[in-house]
């Protein structure tokens, strides 16, 4: 929750011996709510990726509701649907080689000219900025989908989030394998640091759309 202090504006509105109807003042109001959750949306989306190894298209989730007259209330909104793993950086080494995939959503394999004895087991994902950490058990298919898998499943109630399978189900297709995913646009924005700095913006730019939306009103009187 942010809390936008108006008092400024306020005053300068007794100050100018400014009189406003009801609906001027909600007028006004919505307007300048309108105003700063657009900029607001800007503003969070710059913030996600100072924090966060986020491509573009993930922060199109970032997004404002309306404010009108009859309600006086605007809210920043973002999608709650996990991010999958792939959408960031993930690269897996073998002894004969390395994959990635870009940011585009492309698969990319280099091969090695000499076989490595040390590879780094699992794949590497930098979810935020210059923090590259492994998941030892995930792994990606050569040529296959482009996604990050691991061997187990997502599960509610008392074994929340995903579940590692060390046995075998099946003789054959070793199911189940289910893709990677990781936070949702709404979790990035409540990061404290990416919060902090979006509220920051909208207690300074709030009070002065405020302001200018009554003088625009009153230069139509």
């Amino acid at each position: 929750m942010i809390y936008i202090q108006t008092d400024d504006a306020l005053r300068t509105v007794r100050r100018l011996g400014i009189t406003l109807s009801a609906t001027q003042l909600a007028t006004a109001e919505a307007r300048a709510i309108n105003k700063t959750l657009g900029k607001a949306r800007t503003s969070a989306r710059r913030e996600i990726k100072q924090v966060y190894n986020i491509s573009q298209k993930n922060l199109k989730g970032v997004d404002y509701q309306h404010a009108n007259a009859a309600t006086v209330t605007g809210k920043l909104v973002a999608s709650r649907k996990p991010i999958p793993l792939d959408a960031f950086s993930p690269k897996q080494e073998t002894a004969a080689g390395s994959m990635r995939i870009s940011k585009r959503g492309a698969q990319k394999t280099t091969i090695f000219k000499q076989a490595k004895s040390n590879p780094v087991a699992g794949v590497s994902i930098e979810i935020f900025k210059n923090k590259r950490i492994v998941i030892p058990f995930a792994f990606m298919i050569p040529g296959g989908a482009v996604r990050v898998f691991a061997r187990g499943e997502y599960k509610s109630g008392a074994d929340y989030g995903f579940v590692e399978r060390h046995v075998r189900v099946n003789s054959g297709s070793d199911t189940p394998v289910k893709p990677l995913i990781t936070i949702s646009t709404f979790g990035s924005i409540l990061n404290d640091k990416v919060m902090g700095n979006i509220a920051r913006d909208v207690k300074i730019d709030y009070p002065r759309q405020l302001e200018n939306q009554i003088q625009f009103i009153l230069s139509d009187v």
